[in-house]
């Protein structure tokens, strides 16, 4: 038996200007990078909670691992497995980091130099004449898939929708994402009136715990459903299936590290379900580590690992940029600075 060591170190990244979410404006990623040293080298990781998302807070991860530093004698597997639920996040980063050793943390952070992915942008505007402005703007940078949140006045969202779509190019799609803030009326009105635009797909209109509502929707739903937050376990995967969803939203942050990440990405498509997959609550380890599975699954719709193009100043070389319409890998992440700035929280021995 062997031990990995792991380090634990909280990196806060204020950003450029407040992102806005359906749960609130987000003005800093509260980020811990996690580094892992084993008998075959070493890898990284990263955890950034998103409250409101998850129930996870910057405040909740390092508790999570201050109390597992005062602990003796731990496995790496029964750590993981026996907190995913109660912190999954936090464990997401763990095992990340764990597994970038064996997958090979240099070769994940350089991997694919020189090559470029689709990827989504975020169309803001609360009115509709200043959404398709941004939409305007959008098309002519070469984003060819927008992300709209709604969810609060389904008029005004298909109005904004409506509006988006008139200034898009022949072939541009319109993602939506309620990040659950739809009523079952507005969802129900919102997903048979918007079948006259070109909706890629509708995500998450109502709460996990309200998912048997998307039977319903199923019925009457004239544009491709998406189910996200419910998303973090096979289980939920498979539910996803039955419940009839056209799309699964998977994110490295939600599931147990890189491998199990990979594992259920070929599940969901086994399946028959499409995948969305990537990140932007995400620095830019996250979002490298991201692209590498992305890549390696062989995916092919627009990414979302877009987080890191929101941070003000890097603290390290994201070996990334976004540009073209597309998230373009130019060089390699630089990890070990990355953790080098970081302020120690916590360390750990985990047997394996």
């Amino acid at each position: 038996m062997t031990n990995i060591h792991f380090e634990i170190r909280h990196l806060p990244l204020p950003l450029k200007e407040p992102y806005w979410l359906a749960f609130g404006p987000v003005s800093t990623f509260d980020t811990f990078i996690v580094r892992a040293e084993g008998r075959n080298g070493v890898g990284h990781g990263e955890i950034t909670p998103l409250p409101g998302y998850s129930f996870e807070t910057g405040a909740s991860v390092r508790a999570t691992f201050e109390e597992l530093a005062s602990s003796a004698g731990l496995n790496l597997s029964n750590c993981l497995n026996g907190r995913r639920e109660s912190a999954p996040m936090a464990m997401s980063g763990l095992a990340a980091a764990a597994d970038a050793i064996e997958l090979g943390d240099e070769r994940i952070l350089r991997f694919s130099v020189g090559s470029s992915i689709p990827c989504v942008a975020l169309c803001g505007g609360t009115e509709p004449k200043d959404a398709a402005a941004r939409a305007s703007r959008l098309s002519e940078d070469g984003y060819t898939v927008l992300k709209v949140k709604i969810g609060g006045d389904v008029q005004n969202d298909l109005r904004r929708v409506e509006a988006v779509s008139a200034v898009l190019p022949e072939g541009a799609l319109i993602r939506v994402d309620a990040n659950q803030q739809m009523s079952e009326a507005d969802a129900l009105t919102f997903a048979k009136a918007a079948g006259d635009f070109p909706i890629e797909l509708m995500e998450q209109p109502y709460a996990p715990e309200a998912d048997t509502r998307m039977l319903a929707l199923r019925d009457v739903a004239r544009v491709p459903l998406m189910l996200d937050e419910s998303i973090w376990t096979r289980d939920d995967i498979d539910r996803a299936a039955k419940l009839g969803m056209d799309y699964v939203k998977l994110k490295l942050c939600k599931h147990l590290g890189l491998r199990e990440n990979l594992a259920l990405l070929e599940h969901a498509r086994s399946l028959g379900l499409k995948v969305v997959y990537g990140n932007g609550v995400q620095g830019a380890l996250g979002n490298r580590q991201e692209a590498f599975l992305y890549l390696e699954a062989g995916l092919t719709t627009a990414i979302e690992s877009n987080g890191f193009s929101k941070i003000a100043d890097h603290p390290a070389d994201p070996g990334m940029r976004l540009e073209a319409g597309a998230l373009h890998l130019d060089g390699v992440t630089d990890a070990k600075t990355l953790f080098d700035k970081a302020e120690p929280v916590a360390t750990l021995d985990l047997s394996v």
